[in-house]
């Protein structure tokens, strides 16, 4: 339940603007990345074995030379769910998330609005020859644009030894293969200013997976399932 706001990180290369984390197995909940910045992982970069687990944290407007919001390097089974990730930006690449070495599992996120050079919203670098580098469910991905305004919400880096993602009971710009996924306005309260609920007859409602959901609260603190 901690916020960190407007911090910028300049030391051993600028890694992580809002919080740096070398020592794996750590759990982050409820707490906001608000306006951070580095070279590196704008919001946070998190790194070490086992992974990080997010459970309802925000990003937003955090920005970086690479990735944007968060950084989850040199880990494995880190994990996100019931966050946000909103309007932040990358110079180079991976506006919202870059995630490489292994496995990251992302249940229940929404990742819209951010921007960058290149593999503006999900960027999948996984080379350590799992069988999936990064699991999607029950997540919204959606105008993640590069600065020439092309979409590209999730990139998968694809190089020798590089795992795919598996997106499923997804919206995804654009669409993506898996099971359950769509690619529809999800109907946001008032996305231009910042609000992502669901406004009543969004095609997300009740389409998700159920059985995916490992909390019992959403982002707001709500009951997940009603």
């Amino acid at each position: 339940n901690c916020v960190f706001v407007e911090n910028t990180c300049t030391l051993s290369g600028g890694v992580g603007g809002g919080l740096h984390w070398f020592m794996g197995g750590r759990v982050i909940r409820g707490c906001s990345f608000l306006s951070n910045s580095a070279s590196y992982g704008g919001g946070a970069d998190t790194r070490g074995w086992p992974g990080t687990t997010l459970d309802r944290c925000r990003f937003v407007g955090n920005r970086a030379f690479e990735a944007g919001a968060w950084t989850d390097g040199d880990a494995d089974r880190s994990q996100a769910t019931n966050c946000l990730f909103l309007n932040n930006e990358a110079i180079r690449s991976s506006g919202a998330l870059r995630h490489g070495v292994a496995t990251l599992w992302l249940t229940n996120c929404t990742i819209v609005g951010n921007r960058s050079g290149w593999a503006a919203g999900l960027w999948n670098g996984a080379r350590a020859g799992a069988p999936v580098g990064m699991y999607v469910t029950n997540c919204i991905v959606r105008d993640n644009v590069t600065f020439d305004n092309i979409d590209q919400n999730i990139f998968d880096e694809e190089r020798e030894g590089s795992s795919p993602s598996s997106v499923t009971y997804s919206n995804v710009k654009g669409g993506y293969a898996g099971v359950g996924n769509i690619d529809a306005d999800p109907l946001f309260v008032n996305a231009a200013a910042g609000d992502l609920h669901l406004q009543p007859g969004s095609p997300c409602v009740n389409t998700g997976l159920n059985s995916a959901v490992t909390t019992a609260k959403d982002l707001d603190g709500n009951d997940r399932i009603r």
